[in-house]
């Protein structure tokens, strides 16, 4: 009763401001949030939920003063049940609704470290979810319990495998039939499954309906992103009592170490960029026009690959991608440094589970990631010269590797793992460039250092040393400042006409490079990073838009090299 509450709304930060001042600190602390909820007498017999799409990066609730759970990880979604902590005993059926939020750093809970702004708070949508006593889960790590795989696709038939996950919050047994029914992007039906089940009291069951196969799948391409629709349902004795609505494509791919990624049977050059979620005026705390807004300018520019740094994103980033044809390369926040464990490794696997469950349904997603530039720092957290790599420390973070690359392909088998490294060769010394199924290379020769030919040089002796490996370009990039400008720009200055120099030099050598799978421009857009003092302090200026999203020079050379209209 004491604190001096402000009136705010969802999506919320409480490091706009401070995040962009003139020292390296913010507020990296607790955050408080309560509303009162009138809830209707509908409710009274069901199940309720809460649904967080993200807090970042500790999320306790409370209702009516009682703790109900809590949740770690910033970047994923959860769904607490609060139905034995609502009550309807007054005329409104008001209901006090409390978080607290805690972005404080925390040696067991990744990221760690990284070139990017830790916004605290309750910074994507929240919703209230009411179900019956027998409903799809909601417990499945945020996932909405539905997950549609196409195990075997070509151009003239496509297999689709419908799994589902029902809870029974009865105390009797219960005898359901679930239904699926697919549609095509033209709302005709393809194919319906029907399956009766038997559930028992206060349990989960685990099911895989029969598998089905559409004729002549319209296959999901960057050029073509068609979707199919699942409506999944369930029903006691003939009334429908839960539905959920899901989405994907048919496609298949390959990636070649020699020549590159294969989508459909057919060669695909990804050209991208990296997107991080902030904007100026809103921190990380975006309405989802805004998120939408971002993925359709980076499809705008001509691009066809997406990789989400460093953390999985708001759902409307992956619906977004899905509709408009982008490959993504999605990951963990395991950034710069680990910590040695067994929390901090559990942690980085709830995660990655998380997001694989989450996102397991959208084609647009080919990628599993889940680590960036481990070696960045030292096991301190330091990066200095002498950096401390003491033989525990590079023991553990091959074992970390070992262990959320066999996660990530026992949750989804389908898709491709990758990691981000950095020009450093302790990642071959220990194993872990060896792990993964692709490898991530972060350069910037001519920026950091060096010259811009020196980029295309350590492509060919790294292929030339690993002829098996397949490649990325996770990371390319140089700085600008619309301020600035040279008639004979230098390395590091920030000029316009630098940025334009470095981009032009790199997508030639990249396009050059056949076994070049991929590569993705560092960043689309300008975003906060604290501890930076470049020409304009606390930002990344790397970005093909600045913080606003206003179009910098070198997003028109992208679309003049990349679209095929002129």
């Amino acid at each position: 009763p004491d604190l001096k509450w402000e009136s705010i709304t969802l999506p919320h930060t409480w490091n706009i401001n401070d995040a962009l001042n003139d020292t390296s600190d913010y507020n990296r602390g607790i955050g408080w949030y309560k509303r009162t909820l009138n809830l209707s007498e509908q409710l009274k017999n069901k199940q309720v939920f809460l649904r967080f799409e993200g807090a970042n990066h500790i999320a306790q609730l409370f209702v009516n003063g009682k703790a109900v759970g809590e949740h770690i990880g910033g970047y994923t979604a959860f769904s607490l049940n609060i139905t034995d902590f609502i009550k309807f005993n007054d005329k409104d059926n008001a209901n006090s609704i409390t978080v607290k939020v805690d972005n404080r750093f925390n040696k067991n809970i990744p990221p760690l470290s990284a070139d990017f702004t830790f916004y605290g708070g309750i910074y994507r949508n929240v919703w209230l979810i009411a179900t019956n006593s027998v409903h799809f889960s909601m417990d499945d790590y945020g996932s909405k319990a539905i997950y549609i795989s196409t195990p075997d696709v070509n151009d003239a038939t496509g297999t689709v495998q419908i799994s589902a996950k029902v809870q029974n919050q009865n105390n009797s047994n219960k005898k359901i039939r679930i239904s699926s029914v697919i549609y095509d992007n033209e709302n005709k039906v393809v194919a319906h499954i029907d399956k009766n089940i038997n559930v028992k009291a206060n349990s989960r069951i685990d099911l895989a309906l029969d598998k089905v196969t559409v004729e002549k799948p319209k296959l999901w391409s960057p050029d073509n992103p068609n979707l199919y629709t699942v409506k999944t349902e369930l029903y006691d004795k003939g009334k429908l009592i839960d539905m959920v609505m899901s989405t994907f494509g048919f496609r298949y791919f390959h990636f070649d170490a020699a020549k590159g990624f294969f989508l459909n049977g057919k060669h695909l050059k990804l050209i991208g960029t990296n997107r991080h979620q902030d904007y100026e005026g809103y921190g990380n705390a975006l309405p989802d026009q805004l998120h939408i807004k971002d993925v359709e300018m980076i499809k705008q520019a001509g691009f066809n690959f997406l990789r989400l740094a460093h953390y999985p994103q708001a759902p409307a980033v992956l619906q977004a991608a899905d509709r408009l044809g982008l490959i993504v390369w999605e990951e963990i926040p395991i950034v710069n440094y680990i910590t040695v464990s067994d929390e901090f490794l559990n942690n980085s696997k709830f995660m990655l589970t998380e997001m694989i469950r989450q996102h397991y349904n959208h084609p647009s997603i080919v990628f599993w990631g889940y680590m960036n530039e481990v070696y960045l720092h030292d096991a301190n957290g330091d990066r200095e010269k002498e950096m401390y790599f003491p033989d525990e420390y590079l023991e553990w973070t091959k074992y970390i590797s070992h262990q959320l690359n066999d996660l990530s392909h026992k949750e989804d088998n389908s898709r491709l793992t990758a990691i981000a490294t950095h020009q450093n060769d302790m990642y071959d010394k220990t194993g872990i460039s060896h792990i993964p199924d692709v490898v991530g290379y972060n350069l910037y020769q001519g920026w950091y250092s060096s010259k811009f030919s020196h980029f295309g040089s350590f492509l060919d002796k790294l292929h030339l040393k690993y002829p098996d490996r397949k490649i990325i370009i996770s990371e390319y990039g140089a700085g600008s400042d619309e301020r600035l400008h040279a008639v004979e720009p230098e390395r590091f200055d920030f000029t316009t006409e630098y940025q334009q120099a470095f981009h032009e030099s790199y997508l030639n050598q990249i396009i050059e490079r056949p076994f070049v799978g991929a590569s993705s421009v560092w960043c689309q857009s300008d975003f906060g990073s604290n501890k930076r003092g470049d020409s304009k302090p606390q930002i990344n200026q790397k970005g093909l838009q600045y913080y606003n999203r206003d179009l910098k020079d070198i997003y028109y050379y992208y679309q003049a090299v990349l679209n095929k209209e002129p």
